[in-house]
């Protein structure tokens, strides 16, 4: 079975509802410490009371795209405040349905940033070794 130490801390985005929070709480519940990041405030802290180790879910909100091109920044100061990552759970995502036809830039774009830019900023700078654990890590997704 896998298991990790409080030591091994991961970031896990989408962690206010669905695969990201199941995500965290999977993390958590095998030993890592979680920082949690979810546009929703009520539902990311929901998820620390729902966690095995409560004080090692740590919680953040944030919206990502809200700038993209900060999100390096961003990174960096989750690391200075809680350590650093082992590797990054990137489960925000969303999806329009809406017909082609009617389907507007505004609407496209916001789909890419989050499923694809989003991810690559991120990941691009959880690999960066001043902000892993160097071995092992990784800043991909799970």
């Amino acid at each position: 079975m896998i298991k990790f130490s409080p030591e091994q801390r991961f970031i896990a985005t989408g962690a206010s509802s669905g695969i990201g929070e199941g995500a965290a709480l999977s993390l958590n519940e095998l030993g890592a410490s979680v920082v949690g990041i979810g546009r929703n405030r009520d539902r990311v802290e929901a998820l620390k009371a729902k966690a095995k180790f409560a004080e090692n879910m740590f919680i953040e909100e944030k919206n990502l795209t809200e700038n993209i091109n900060d999100l390096p920044k961003y990174i960096k100061t989750l690391k200075d405040k809680y350590g650093k990552f082992q590797r990054m759970a990137y489960c925000a995502g969303i999806t329009q349905n809406v017909p082609l036809q009617l389907l507007q830039e505004k609407e496209f774009k916001h789909v890419f940033d989050i499923n694809y830019f989003t991810p690559i900023y991120m990941a691009k700078r959880v690999a960066d070794r001043r902000i892993n654990n160097g071995y092992g890590s990784s800043g991909g997704c799970l």
